[in-house]
Formats: C-alpha cells, sequence, structure tokens
C-alpha cells in the first residue's frame, strides 16, 4: 500500500492559508486599512478598479516600514503583534504589518513602497503568487502603498466566485465604514477608478456617524455610557423617531474592532423593544472597553466573532448604557429605573438570540410610542359619497363573495388607520386597508410585467433627485433592472445618487424616497426570494407590501380616499385576498357578533 499523506508544496500550503483571511476584495482591504490605521496613518486612500478585482491600492501616511520590515512582511508567519503564546490571548492592536500580507501576496501580484521615518530612501519589494521577484530602493513619500493586482488570478476557482463589481463594491464600503467609524480622527477617502465614493474627513465620532449617513442623524444621536468593574461601554444610538428597517446601521465594537453579536444586540433591542414600530430598528454604534483576558478574538479568521468570558455582565452593560440614555431623552420622560441588574437571559454556549428579557417596558414608556393609532372614541360615522354607494359596490360581478348582498346603513367607521368597518344587512364588514392596498399595488406591477412600462407608471412633474450613503447606493445600481419592473423608472446621477422619473401608479411623489429606502432594506436584509431579482413574482409581493404601507402613512383625506379605495377592491381587482393570501375583508354576522359576547 503507497503512503498516502504528504507535505504540501510551499505555494500550495500558502494559497490555503490564504483563503481563510482573504475571501474576497473587501477582505484585503479591510486587512491592508487595519495595518495602516496601526502604522499611525493619519490619512487613507484606497483606489480600487473591477470592484476590487483587477486593482487595490492603499496609501497611508504612517510612520512607514524599514526595508527588512518591508521584505519580512512577506513570509509566512511573520507578525508584530506576537512574541509567545500569552500573547494570543492579549492582543490590542490590529497588526502594524506580516500575516494577512503574506495571504494576500499569496493570491495576487503584490508591490510595496514604503519610507520610514528614520530613512531618507525608501524601499519597493515585489510578489508575485507568493513568490519574491524583487526588492529594490525608491523614492518614495513617508508612508507605505502597497499594490494589490489580479486578485485570485493564480486560484480561478476562487476568482469564479467573486460576484459582479457592484456587490464586491458594497462590500469594500461595508468594511469601510466598520473601520472609519471607530477611527473618527483619521481621513479615509475611496475611489473607484477616478470616481470619488467616500472622503470622510477626520472628525468626532458624532460628525463621523452624519458624514456617512446623512444630515438626517443630526440632532438625533444620544450619548449612552456606562461602567460595570473593568469594563465600559460608550457611544451613541438614534432615538426611537428616526427608527429605520433596516439592520445595516447597527455597529458593536469591542476594543476597537468590529465584533458581531446577537446576544448583545438582543440587549438594545429589548430597552427599544415598546418604542419603535414593528420591523424597525435604531442606529447605534457603541464601544466595548474589555480587558484582554476577558476577550477572545480568534475564534474566526476575521475576528468578527468573539467570546466573552462573561457575556452576562456584557448584557447589562448595554442594556443599562442603552436604558439610561433613553431615560435623558425629553420625549420618553422620566421613569423608575432598576437598580436590579439581573434581568438578562442566560447565553447558551454560542450565544443565542434569547427569547426575552422579564422587564415589562409598556407600563414604563408612554404610550404615544406604539403604533396605535385609533380614533377618539367619540369620532363620528363618516357617510360614504352617494356616487359610490357601497350597495352598488357590494352587487358588483367582480366581487362575487360578497354578491347579492345588501347596504343597511351607509356609513364607516376608521379603526387604527388599518381597518375600515362597514354596517351591512348581515352584521358588520371589516376591511384591511393594508391588504387591500397590498393587492392593488401587486395587480399593477404584475400587469407591467409584459406590458409597457408607462402602463404601470406615472411621469414625475418634475424629475426626482434621490441620495443614498455608499452603500446604499451600491445596492440600487445592482438592482435596477428588477426596481424599474416594479415601476420605479430611474437613471444613475453619479455621486450616490439617482434621478428618478416615473413612479407606480398610487405612488405620489412625497413618499417614493420612503418607499424605495423600504424596498432597499428587503435587499440589504439578504431576502432569499428577492437577491439579484431571482423571483420577480415574490420582489413583486415585497414591494406592494411597502407602497401599501407607506400610502396609508400619507392619507390625509381619508373620506375621499375611502370612496376610491372601495371602488377598486371591489369592482376592479381580480381576487379579494392580498398577494400574501391574508384576507382583504371578513364578515361578521349577527351570530358571530351574538357569540362574542357569550
Amino acid at each position: 500500500m503507497k503512503d498516502k499523506i504528504r507535505l504540501l508544496p510551499e505555494s500550495l500550503a500558502n494559497q490555503i492559508a490564504a483563503g481563510e483571511v482573504v475571501q474576497r476584495p473587501s477582505s484585503a482591504i479591510k486587512e491592508l486599512l487595519e495595518n495602516a490605521i496601526d502604522a499611525e496613518a493619519k490619512t487613507i486612500h484606497v483606489i480600487i478598479k473591477d470592484g476590487g478585482k483587477t486593482l487595490i491600492q492603499v496609501s497611508d501616511n504612517g510612520i512607514g516600514m524599514t526595508a527588512n520590515d518591508a521584505r519580512m512582511c512577506f513570509e509566512r508567519h511573520a507578525t508584530s503583534k506576537i512574541q509567545d503564546s500569552k500573547d494570543l490571548f492579549k492582543i490590542q492592536t490590529f497588526g502594524f504589518r506580516g500575516e494577512a500580507v503574506a495571504s494576500i501576496a499569496a493570491v495576487s501580484q503584490m508591490k510595496l513602497i514604503t519610507l520610514s521615518e528614520a530613512q531618507d530612501i525608501g524601499t519597493e519589494v515585489r510578489v508575485e503568487g507568493g513568490l519574491f521577484i524583487e526588492q529594490k530602493p525608491t523614492s518614495s513619500q513617508r508612508g507605505t502603498t502597497i499594490q494589490v493586482k489580479n486578485l485570485f488570478y493564480n486560484v480561478p476557482a476562487r476568482r469564479n466566485f467573486l460576484k459582479s463589481k457592484l456587490v464586491e463594491m458594497r462590500h469594500i464600503i461595508d468594511e469601510f465604514y466598520r473601520l472609519a467609524i471607530p477611527n473618527s480622527d483619521k481621513s479615509f477617502y475611496l475611489k473607484n477608478g477616478n470616481e470619488e465614493v467616500l472622503a470622510l474627513k477626520g472628525s468626532t465620532l458624532p460628525k463621523r456617524i452624519i458624514q456617512i449617513f446623512g444630515m438626517q442623524y443630526r440632532d438625533q444621536l444620544l450619548a449612552c455610557q456606562e461602567t460595570i468593574s473593568s469594563t465600559s461601554i460608550k457611544g451613541y444610538i438614534s432615538k426611537p423617531s428616526i427608527a429605520k428597517k433596516q439592520r445595516s446601521k447597527q455597529f458593536f465594537f469591542a476594543n476597537g474592532r468590529f465584533i458581531r453579536s446577537s446576544y448583545l444586540h438582543h440587549a438594545v433591542m429589548s430597552v427599544y423593544k415598546n418604542l419603535l414600530s414593528p420591523d424597525t430598528y435604531p442606529f447605534y454604534a457603541l464601544f466595548i472597553q474589555i480587558p484582554t483576558e476577558n476577550i477572545d478574538i480568534n475564534v474566526h479568521p476575521s475576528k468578527t466573532e468573539v467570546k466573552f468570558e462573561d457575556p452576562k455582565l456584557l448584557y447589562t452593560l448595554v442594556q443599562t448604557a442603552v436604558k439610561k440614555a433613553l431615560m435623558q431623552f425629553a420625549e420618553v420622560g422620566n421613569f423608575e429605573f432598576s437598580d436590579n441588574l439581573n434581568h438578562f437571559p442566560a447565553p447558551s454556549q454560542t450565544q443565542s438570540i434569547p427569547s426575552d428579557t422579564s422587564q415589562n417596558w409598556n407600563s414604563e414608556f408612554p404610550q404615544k410610542f406604539t403604533s396605535d393609532f385609533s380614533l377618539p372614541k367619540s369620532t363620528p360615522l363618516t357617510p360614504l359619497s352617494e356616487s359610490r354607494r357601497l350597495d352598488s359596490l357590494l352587487s358588483s360581478e367582480e366581487s362575487t363573495p360578497l354578491k347579492g348582498m345588501e347596504e343597511e346603513k351607509k356609513e364607516y367607521m376608521i379603526v387604527q388607520k388599518k381597518y375600515l368597518l362597514f354596517t351591512v344587512k348581515s352584521g358588520l364588514l371589516l376591511v384591511d386597508v393594508q391588504a387591500g392596498y397590498e393587492r392593488i399595488f401587486y395587480e399593477q406591477i404584475q400587469n407591467s410585467k409584459s406590458a409597457n412600462q408607462e402602463d404601470s407608471s406615472s411621469r414625475l412633474l418634475f424629475n426626482k433627485v434621490i441620495e443614498f450613503n455608499a452603500s446604499d447606493y451600491q445596492i440600487i445600481l445592482e438592482n435596477k433592472v428588477l426596481i424599474k419592473t416594479m415601476g420605479i423608472d430611474f437613471e444613475d446621477f453619479g455621486k450616490n445618487s439617482i434621478v428618478v422619473h416615473a413612479a407606480p401608479l398610487g405612488v405620489e411623489e412625497n413618499y417614493l424616497e420612503a418607499v424605495l429606502y423600504s424596498f432597499l432594506e428587503q435587499i440589504k436584509n439578504h431576502n432569499p426570494q428577492i437577491q439579484l431579482g431571482a423571483n420577480h413574482e415574490a420582489a413583486a409581493q415585497i414591494m406592494a407590501r411597502r407602497m401599501a404601507i407607506e400610502k396609508i402613512k400619507y392619507i390625509s383625506d381619508w373620506q375621499s380616499e375611502v370612496d376610491k379605495f372601495m371602488e377598486i377592491i371591489f369592482s376592479k381587482t381580480s381576487n379579494t385576498l392580498a398577494p400574501s393570501g391574508k384576507r382583504i375583508f371578513v364578515i361578521l354576522d349577527s351570530h358571530k357578533i351574538e357569540r362574542l359576547f357569550l
């Protein structure tokens, strides 16, 4: 029997090691940015081409490298962070150079140019596929520039798994955010070819948040700060009023590193629980400072998954800091804050999301933050217009389930801005307004799929320019074809913005942007049904729901709107169910009503 175990060639071992650290262009940029930060750079410039596939260039004005360090950083297992095994659990820096540089060089054509503050002449080193090519003196400014060309050129199987330029660009921007937020005192610049994508000048943390996410966050941030023992947390959360349907604007940092933690996210959401509309999320950027011996960052090569020695303590710390910040927010008002710090769920070994906390927040926060918009009890019943009598609508040929029913009283009541309540001969007719609008918008979108775009859209009187942050802008461009089939006709306007020429029928200009952002968040949240437009019908359902929600928010004249709504629902739509299968109306006959009181 022949031997089966043998040593791998050095080049192949390097490629395998690189795969653990460098999964896509954004992974390489993350590592190179972290190196530049530890090199004490104040300004970092990044240039990419083709989503980072053909070129990544990172330049910094840090302390630079000696000629020897410039050569050594390409060696496997070379590092500036670790001297012995004890250092594995005391890592406080990203790493000056080494480790990741060798991994990136193993799967690319790399050139490094550097000049340290103590030298007069710089050093240039070239490595291709992990093989040393040359090292020579060169003229250079203080700092380091690293060029990475043709990433994965020697690993075609991995290169084939890279996504489109727009998708890779979005991942790069996300990495930028995760490093630019905790390093707000540094300036970060990103160019895609000759086009400037991000220009973040060094500033304070609140200003950095506004730089990235927009002026709408001005005056909407609440400071958090809390300390328990040797562990502290500080940062910013948003006021409940600007919560978004976005799960991409929540950031935890542990000792300066971006981390993911569904466990700690639950701690934040447990405080906001009854302050937010359904399926909305606050912004937060929270910084945990913890002794290095109490955290293990070596769970995953990317170091975004961590283990805490005492996760319950962290849960309490986060929950307390967020709650105190909201207490000081004028709209919330004062309420008694419990000193009991034992209201946290026990984390599992993997720190899964807890089911709930034991505190009753409903009794502590005022009702004006709930989504109950019921009209006062004294609101009179509103008569339907004579031109659109309910009896004629109910007897329409298109409304077979209601055919033959006669109207007893031509009046209705609006319930919680969600439902319409009519009296009919057999009892009560209850109509779900959102479900009805979902059906209306869904049929418009579906009918437009095979028809002229003009049939499902209305041209705007004035073109509307909508600006996004850099990451959202990339997602919009990625899904341009899909969004256009939903009835939103737009073109790229440059500088992270689009110009919209037409909106779906029934969607008014004043909430068109909200509809687009809502749909955008479904894509960002990796809804598998609509990824890259794979399923037009599913996308149409989701878009119709978003359009319906925003439509109801902006209704100012309910009497006029109900008139038009009822005509369409009972005479022009082809189905009495919403696209999701939810019923648009229910009939409560007198027998059902009587049983409710037994």
